[in-house]
């Protein structure tokens, strides 16, 4: 990220792999955009798609990332 940088997106889980990424690391990366007023552009539509106890966290779901 530069001064320039003005958004992120972020999916999670990724496709083709099916990796999710962890509530820890998806927070730690809200918290630097929240610090850096950088917008935060969310894809996620295979959070429903997770198997073997896998479970999707959604950054949408914190309320002081919404007011980006």
């Amino acid at each position: 990220m530069t001064e320039k940088t003005a958004a992120v997106i972020i999916t999670s889980p990724v496709n083709p792999t099916g990796t999710i990424h962890s509530e820890e690391v998806l927070r730690a990366i809200g918290k630097i955009c929240l610090k850096n007023k950088i917008c935060i552009i969310t894809d996620d539509p295979y959070s429903w798609l997770c198997y073997d106890g896998g479970k999707a966290f959604n950054l949408t779901s914190v309320p002081e990332l919404k007011e980006i």
